[in-house]
């Protein structure tokens, strides 16, 4: 899966966009590349473009490593995380994650549209699609 990242400075904002099949390994790739790097480390939002993504290889057991790895401390501060999927199983999934990760020092919201999600990491009230 072809995965790349930039940083958004005007918004202080990580884009990690992905393309074809989501896999535990691209994720943990694109994680690698994030953590090795302290200018992505130092945003505090993270804007995962995932729409290109045709289908995923995730099972539950993978979801909830990726909710630990959420949970653990290897951000220098709290981050605000938007996923963006079109598809129904990807976007199923990351809801998923979304839950597992509900008690997680950062805040992560799954989303249909980019716009829908620039807004929610641009908003300074802290709320989530659902939460309103």
């Amino acid at each position: 899966m072809p995965i790349q990242s930039r940083i958004d400075e005007e918004r202080d904002t990580l884009v990690v966009e992905m393309t074809g099949e989501l896999t535990p390994e691209s994720v943990r790739e694109a994680l690698d590349v994030i953590t090795e790097d302290p200018r992505r480390l130092a945003t505090s939002r993270e804007l995962w473009d995932l729409t290109r993504v045709q289908r995923h290889g995730f099972y539950y057991r993978d979801l909830t490593a990726l909710a630990r790895l959420g949970k653990s401390d290897y951000r220098e501060r709290p981050v605000r995380v938007a996923l963006v999927a079109l598809r129904d199983h990807v976007y199923g999934s990351l809801r998923s994650l979304q839950a597992l990760m509900d008690t997680a020092a950062c805040q992560i919201a799954v989303f249909r549209s980019l716009e829908d999600a620039r807004h929610w990491l641009d908003d300074t009230v802290e709320r989530a699609p659902g939460n309103a």
